[in-house]
Protein backbone atom coordinates (compact mmCIF):
# COMPACT_ATOMS: atom_id res chain seq x y z
CA UNK A 1 0.00 0.00 0.00
CA UNK A 2 1.43 3.39 -1.01
CA UNK A 3 2.10 6.16 1.46
CA UNK A 4 -0.50 8.97 1.56
CA UNK A 5 0.36 11.96 -0.62
CA UNK A 6 1.58 15.38 0.50
CA UNK A 7 0.29 18.32 -1.55
CA UNK A 8 2.08 21.65 -1.25
CA UNK A 9 0.68 24.83 -2.76
CA UNK A 10 3.66 27.14 -3.35
CA UNK A 11 1.70 30.20 -4.44
CA UNK A 12 3.05 32.13 -6.12
CA UNK A 13 2.52 35.52 -4.48
CA UNK A 14 -0.24 37.72 -5.92
CA UNK A 15 -2.10 34.84 -7.58
CA UNK A 16 -5.14 34.48 -5.26
CA UNK A 17 -2.99 32.62 -2.74
CA UNK A 18 -4.57 34.23 0.34
CA UNK A 19 -8.01 33.44 -1.03
CA UNK A 20 -7.07 29.79 -1.49
CA UNK A 21 -5.54 29.58 1.99
CA UNK A 22 -8.59 31.08 3.67
CA UNK A 23 -10.97 28.85 1.70
CA UNK A 24 -8.96 25.74 2.62
CA UNK A 25 -8.95 26.79 6.27
CA UNK A 26 -12.70 27.42 6.24
CA UNK A 27 -13.20 23.88 4.90
CA UNK A 28 -10.56 22.13 7.03
CA UNK A 29 -13.22 20.21 9.01
CA UNK A 30 -14.80 18.93 5.80
CA UNK A 31 -11.36 18.00 4.50
CA UNK A 32 -10.72 16.04 7.70
CA UNK A 33 -14.06 14.27 7.29
CA UNK A 34 -12.96 13.36 3.75
CA UNK A 35 -9.72 11.92 5.11
CA UNK A 36 -7.33 14.81 4.37
CA UNK A 37 -5.40 17.02 6.80
CA UNK A 38 -5.01 20.70 5.90
CA UNK A 39 -2.19 22.37 7.82
CA UNK A 40 -3.14 26.01 8.48
CA UNK A 41 -0.75 28.79 7.55
CA UNK A 42 -0.57 29.80 11.23
CA UNK A 43 0.94 26.38 11.97
CA UNK A 44 3.41 26.02 9.10
CA UNK A 45 4.63 29.60 8.50
CA UNK A 46 6.52 30.31 11.76
CA UNK A 47 8.74 27.18 11.83
CA UNK A 48 9.27 27.24 8.05
CA UNK A 49 10.20 30.92 8.16
CA UNK A 50 12.69 30.35 10.97
CA UNK A 51 14.23 27.29 9.34
CA UNK A 52 14.57 29.04 5.97
CA UNK A 53 16.10 32.14 7.54
CA UNK A 54 18.56 29.97 9.48
CA UNK A 55 19.57 28.17 6.28
CA UNK A 56 20.04 31.47 4.44
CA UNK A 57 22.27 32.64 7.26
CA UNK A 58 24.13 29.36 7.21
CA UNK A 59 24.89 29.68 3.51
CA UNK A 60 26.23 33.21 3.99
CA UNK A 61 28.51 32.35 6.88
CA UNK A 62 31.84 30.68 6.35
CA UNK A 63 32.90 28.05 8.85
CA UNK A 64 29.31 27.44 9.98
CA UNK A 65 29.60 24.29 12.10
CA UNK A 66 27.03 21.54 12.00
CA UNK A 67 26.50 21.70 15.75
CA UNK A 68 26.66 25.46 16.17
CA UNK A 69 23.72 27.12 17.93
CA UNK A 70 22.25 28.28 14.61
CA UNK A 71 22.35 24.79 13.15
CA UNK A 72 20.76 23.27 16.27
CA UNK A 73 18.00 25.92 16.22
CA UNK A 74 17.32 25.24 12.55
CA UNK A 75 17.17 21.49 13.19
CA UNK A 76 14.67 22.04 15.99
CA UNK A 77 12.44 24.05 13.66
CA UNK A 78 12.67 21.39 10.97
CA UNK A 79 11.73 18.72 13.51
CA UNK A 80 8.72 20.84 14.45
CA UNK A 81 7.65 20.91 10.81
CA UNK A 82 8.21 17.17 10.36
CA UNK A 83 5.98 16.43 13.38
CA UNK A 84 2.91 17.59 11.46
CA UNK A 85 3.46 15.01 8.73
CA UNK A 86 3.54 12.09 11.16
CA UNK A 87 -0.02 11.16 10.29
CA UNK A 88 -1.39 8.36 8.14
CA UNK A 89 -3.50 10.48 5.79
CA UNK A 90 -2.96 12.87 2.88
CA UNK A 91 -1.71 16.30 3.94
CA UNK A 92 -2.10 19.68 2.22
CA UNK A 93 -0.33 22.92 3.06
CA UNK A 94 -0.08 26.28 1.35
CA UNK A 95 2.82 28.68 1.93
CA UNK A 96 4.09 31.03 -0.77
CA UNK A 97 7.07 32.20 1.30
CA UNK A 98 8.77 28.84 0.82
CA UNK A 99 9.85 30.21 -2.56
CA UNK A 100 10.91 33.58 -1.21
CA UNK A 101 9.58 37.04 -0.44
CA UNK A 102 8.74 40.15 -2.43
CA UNK A 103 12.10 41.82 -1.78
CA UNK A 104 13.87 38.86 -3.42
CA UNK A 105 12.82 40.30 -6.79
CA UNK A 106 14.85 43.49 -6.22
CA UNK A 107 17.87 42.00 -7.95
CA UNK A 108 15.79 40.63 -10.80
CA UNK A 109 14.23 37.28 -11.56
CA UNK A 110 11.46 34.99 -10.36
CA UNK A 111 12.28 33.72 -6.86
CA UNK A 112 16.06 33.63 -7.28
CA UNK A 113 16.46 32.14 -3.79
CA UNK A 114 13.77 29.46 -4.12
CA UNK A 115 16.30 26.64 -3.80
CA UNK A 116 16.88 27.54 -0.14
CA UNK A 117 13.28 27.13 0.99
CA UNK A 118 12.81 24.06 -1.19
CA UNK A 119 15.93 22.47 0.32
CA UNK A 120 14.44 22.94 3.81
CA UNK A 121 11.36 21.05 2.63
CA UNK A 122 13.49 18.33 1.06
CA UNK A 123 15.40 17.79 4.29
CA UNK A 124 12.23 17.85 6.40
CA UNK A 125 9.48 15.97 4.60
CA UNK A 126 9.02 12.23 5.04
CA UNK A 127 9.49 9.85 2.13
CA UNK A 128 5.98 10.12 0.71
CA UNK A 129 4.52 10.96 -2.70
CA UNK A 130 4.69 14.71 -3.33
CA UNK A 131 2.57 17.00 -5.48
CA UNK A 132 3.42 20.69 -5.89
CA UNK A 133 0.88 23.28 -7.02
CA UNK A 134 2.10 26.54 -8.54
CA UNK A 135 0.25 29.45 -10.13
CA UNK A 136 2.15 31.54 -12.65
CA UNK A 137 1.29 35.02 -13.89
CA UNK A 138 2.24 37.33 -16.74
CA UNK A 139 5.63 38.86 -16.00
CA UNK A 140 4.66 42.53 -16.34
CA UNK A 141 1.75 42.40 -13.90
CA UNK A 142 3.40 39.90 -11.55
CA UNK A 143 6.64 41.87 -11.12
CA UNK A 144 4.74 45.14 -10.73
CA UNK A 145 2.60 43.52 -8.01
CA UNK A 146 5.68 42.18 -6.25
CA UNK A 147 7.21 45.65 -6.18
CA UNK A 148 4.01 47.01 -4.61
CA UNK A 149 3.96 44.10 -2.17
CA UNK A 150 7.50 44.89 -1.06
CA UNK A 151 6.44 48.45 -0.26
CA UNK A 152 3.60 47.11 1.90
CA UNK A 153 6.18 45.21 3.94
CA UNK A 154 8.51 48.15 4.42
CA UNK A 155 10.98 47.46 1.62
CA UNK A 156 12.18 49.90 -0.98
CA UNK A 157 14.40 50.11 -4.04
CA UNK A 158 14.21 52.95 -6.59
CA UNK A 159 11.69 51.99 -9.25
CA UNK A 160 14.07 52.63 -12.14
CA UNK A 161 16.57 50.13 -10.67
CA UNK A 162 13.84 47.54 -10.14
CA UNK A 163 12.68 47.87 -13.73
CA UNK A 164 16.23 47.64 -15.06
CA UNK A 165 17.18 44.57 -13.02
CA UNK A 166 14.00 42.71 -13.95
CA UNK A 167 14.19 43.75 -17.59
CA UNK A 168 17.63 42.16 -17.85
CA UNK A 169 17.11 39.13 -15.60
CA UNK A 170 17.15 35.68 -17.21
CA UNK A 171 14.91 34.25 -14.46
CA UNK A 172 11.54 32.84 -15.49
CA UNK A 173 8.72 30.52 -14.44
CA UNK A 174 10.47 27.80 -16.42
CA UNK A 175 13.62 28.37 -14.37
CA UNK A 176 11.57 28.12 -11.16
CA UNK A 177 9.96 24.86 -12.27
CA UNK A 178 13.43 23.56 -13.10
CA UNK A 179 14.53 24.40 -9.54
CA UNK A 180 11.57 22.51 -8.08
CA UNK A 181 12.30 19.54 -10.33
CA UNK A 182 16.00 19.52 -9.43
CA UNK A 183 15.19 19.55 -5.71
CA UNK A 184 12.37 16.99 -5.98
CA UNK A 185 13.11 14.70 -8.95
CA UNK A 186 10.14 12.39 -8.31
CA UNK A 187 7.48 14.96 -7.38
CA UNK A 188 4.46 15.76 -9.48
CA UNK A 189 4.26 19.44 -10.49
CA UNK A 190 0.90 21.03 -11.29
CA UNK A 191 0.73 24.60 -12.59
CA UNK A 192 -1.78 27.00 -14.07
CA UNK A 193 -1.99 30.54 -15.38
CA UNK A 194 -3.37 33.01 -12.86
CA UNK A 195 -5.29 34.54 -15.75
CA UNK A 196 -7.31 31.27 -15.92
CA UNK A 197 -7.98 31.03 -12.18
CA UNK A 198 -11.69 31.86 -12.27
CA UNK A 199 -12.40 28.92 -14.56
CA UNK A 200 -10.00 26.57 -12.76
CA UNK A 201 -10.92 27.45 -9.17
CA UNK A 202 -13.26 24.45 -8.57
CA UNK A 203 -10.68 21.97 -9.86
CA UNK A 204 -7.83 23.49 -7.87
CA UNK A 205 -9.77 23.65 -4.60
CA UNK A 206 -11.08 20.10 -4.96
CA UNK A 207 -7.58 18.71 -5.48
CA UNK A 208 -6.13 20.62 -2.55
CA UNK A 209 -9.00 20.07 -0.10
CA UNK A 210 -10.34 16.62 -1.01
CA UNK A 211 -13.86 18.09 -0.86
CA UNK A 212 -16.22 18.40 -3.86
CA UNK A 213 -16.46 22.08 -4.80
CA UNK A 214 -20.26 22.06 -4.56
CA UNK A 215 -20.00 20.95 -0.92
CA UNK A 216 -17.43 23.54 0.14
CA UNK A 217 -18.14 26.50 2.40
CA UNK A 218 -17.53 29.75 0.56
CA UNK A 219 -16.01 32.87 2.03
CA UNK A 220 -18.72 35.35 3.04
CA UNK A 221 -16.52 38.28 2.03
CA UNK A 222 -13.16 38.79 0.43
CA UNK A 223 -10.24 38.35 2.80
CA UNK A 224 -7.78 39.46 0.15
CA UNK A 225 -6.37 42.95 0.51
CA UNK A 226 -7.14 44.93 -2.66
CA UNK A 227 -4.15 45.77 -4.78
CA UNK A 228 -2.86 49.29 -4.26
CA UNK A 229 -3.74 51.83 -6.92
CA UNK A 230 -1.06 53.40 -9.07
CA UNK A 231 -1.65 56.73 -7.27
CA UNK A 232 -0.93 55.15 -3.87
CA UNK A 233 2.22 53.42 -5.10
CA UNK A 234 3.58 56.46 -6.92
CA UNK A 235 3.15 58.64 -3.83
CA UNK A 236 4.76 55.94 -1.69
CA UNK A 237 7.77 55.77 -4.03
CA UNK A 238 8.28 59.51 -3.63
CA UNK A 239 8.10 59.30 0.18
CA UNK A 240 9.88 55.97 0.82
CA UNK A 241 13.56 57.14 0.80
CA UNK A 242 12.87 59.38 3.81
CA UNK A 243 10.96 56.78 5.83
CA UNK A 244 12.06 53.88 8.01
CA UNK A 245 10.79 50.39 7.10
CA UNK A 246 8.24 50.59 9.93
CA UNK A 247 7.01 53.98 8.73
CA UNK A 248 6.65 52.66 5.19
CA UNK A 249 4.31 49.90 6.35
CA UNK A 250 1.82 52.26 7.95
CA UNK A 251 2.23 54.99 5.36
CA UNK A 252 1.37 52.46 2.65
CA UNK A 253 -1.76 51.43 4.55
CA UNK A 254 -2.84 55.05 4.82
CA UNK A 255 -2.20 55.67 1.12
CA UNK A 256 -4.17 52.58 0.11
CA UNK A 257 -7.09 53.90 2.12
CA UNK A 258 -6.76 57.38 0.61
CA UNK A 259 -6.43 56.20 -2.99
CA UNK A 260 -8.87 53.32 -3.24
CA UNK A 261 -8.54 51.34 -6.44
CA UNK A 262 -11.90 51.04 -8.15
CA UNK A 263 -11.06 49.38 -11.46
CA UNK A 264 -8.27 47.80 -13.50
CA UNK A 265 -7.43 51.10 -15.18
CA UNK A 266 -5.83 52.18 -11.90
CA UNK A 267 -3.39 49.25 -11.85
CA UNK A 268 0.25 49.94 -11.21
CA UNK A 269 1.99 48.81 -14.40
CA UNK A 270 5.16 50.89 -14.79
CA UNK A 271 6.66 49.16 -17.83
CA UNK A 272 7.01 50.81 -21.21
CA UNK A 273 4.83 49.54 -24.05
CA UNK A 274 7.92 47.91 -25.55
CA UNK A 275 8.73 46.15 -22.26
CA UNK A 276 5.14 44.97 -21.85
CA UNK A 277 5.06 43.53 -25.36
CA UNK A 278 8.38 41.72 -24.86
CA UNK A 279 7.33 40.34 -21.48
CA UNK A 280 3.97 39.18 -22.83
CA UNK A 281 5.68 37.36 -25.69
CA UNK A 282 8.13 35.78 -23.25
CA UNK A 283 5.32 34.66 -20.94
CA UNK A 284 3.37 33.05 -23.78
CA UNK A 285 6.52 31.27 -24.94
CA UNK A 286 7.27 29.99 -21.43
CA UNK A 287 3.70 28.75 -20.94
CA UNK A 288 3.96 26.77 -24.17
CA UNK A 289 7.30 25.36 -23.04
CA UNK A 290 5.75 24.17 -19.77
CA UNK A 291 2.80 22.64 -21.63
CA UNK A 292 5.22 20.67 -23.80
CA UNK A 293 6.95 19.09 -20.81
CA UNK A 294 6.02 15.56 -19.79
CA UNK A 295 6.97 16.17 -16.15
CA UNK A 296 4.60 19.11 -15.63
CA UNK A 297 0.79 19.17 -15.63
CA UNK A 298 -0.58 22.50 -16.87
CA UNK A 299 -4.25 22.99 -16.01
CA UNK A 300 -6.60 24.67 -18.43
Amino acid sequence: MSEPIIRIHLGSHKTATTYLQETLLLNSERSAAAGLAYLPLSVVRPPLRDAIQARRKRQKQKGYRLFSKGAVDARAKMDEIAWWFDIDMPVTLSEENILGEAQDSYGGGIYPNAAIGLSVLRDTLPQRPLEFFLAIRSYASYLASMYAESLRHGGFIPLEKYLKFNRLSPGSWVTLVDTIRKTFPEARIVTWRYEDFSALEPQILERLSGVPFAQMHRLSQSVVLPSASSEAIEEMIAMAPDLSPQQRVYTMLALQDRYLRSDKSQRFLPWSDQDKAAMSERYDRDVEQLKARSDVEVLG
